[in-house]
């Protein structure tokens, strides 16, 4: 059997909470390996997307970049990590960073080049 290439989709930001779960199961039934959800400051929030989109689905993993991590709690990210790979084994990765440079288009003060 030939093995396939695992191709992955951006959700976009913008997307309405309303479409959010019918738009996460029409992009499992097209094959899709993996989505990739926003969490950043103006958006919908990182966790209760990939939830959302961990029930709606059955197959489709899921992916969390980048949480900003000057804005959540380092015990309270953790534990809804935990929650969620524990509830839908092996369909959740998170990345983890400083986030984006820009707040709700304004720039953020205090980021420097390193």
């Amino acid at each position: 059997m030939p093995e396939y290439p695992r191709i992955g989709i951006v959700v976009s930001a913008q997307l309405p909470a309303t479409e959010f779960a019918a738009y996460l199961r029409r992009i499992e039934q097209l094959g899709f390996y993996s989505a990739w959800l926003v969490d950043d400051f103006c958006f919908h929030g990182g966790f209760a997307q990939a939830a959302t989109a961990l029930a709606a689905t059955s197959s489709l993993r899921v992916g969390i970049g980048v949480l900003p991590a000057a804005a959540r709690n380092v015990v309270f990210t953790a534990m809804e990590v935990a929650t969620l790979a524990e509830m839908h084994p092996g369909r959740l990765t998170v990345g983890v960073g400083t986030g984006c440079r820009t707040g709700c288009g304004r720039p953020v003060t205090g980021h420097r080049a390193r």
